[in-house]
């Protein structure tokens, strides 16, 4: 599987935006990369550090595009990581596939 990640401006410095990927990724066990134009991702996480939500995924190509706007609660992390634990145990693809 192929998960990759776009990060907002930065813009709200009381959220940590990698902390919360570094948490989805050892709590499901998957390694991000960031994203490039011209690959299709199986997984692609837009995070963003509040509302405005100014990291877009429009010209982005992916299979599903997770966005987080916010903190995530406990109950969204679980959800978060057993989304990310099915799509990555349903299909062993290529690391990264070019479109």
């Amino acid at each position: 599987m192929c998960f990759a990640v776009k990060y907002c401006g930065g813009c709200n410095p009381h959220y940590d935006r990698t902390g919360v990927l570094r948490e989805i990724e050892g709590r499901a066990g998957i390694k991000t990369e960031a994203v490039a134009k011209d690959v299709l991702y199986d997984v692609l996480f837009v995070l963003n550090g509040c509302m405005t939500a100014c990291a877009k995924a429009e010209s982005l190509r992916a299979e599903r595009v997770i966005r987080i706007n916010r903190r995530p609660t406990e109950k969204e992390m679980e959800e978060l990581c057993n989304i990310c634990t099915e799509i990555s145990g349903n299909a062993k693809q290529t690391r990264r596939r070019e479109g």
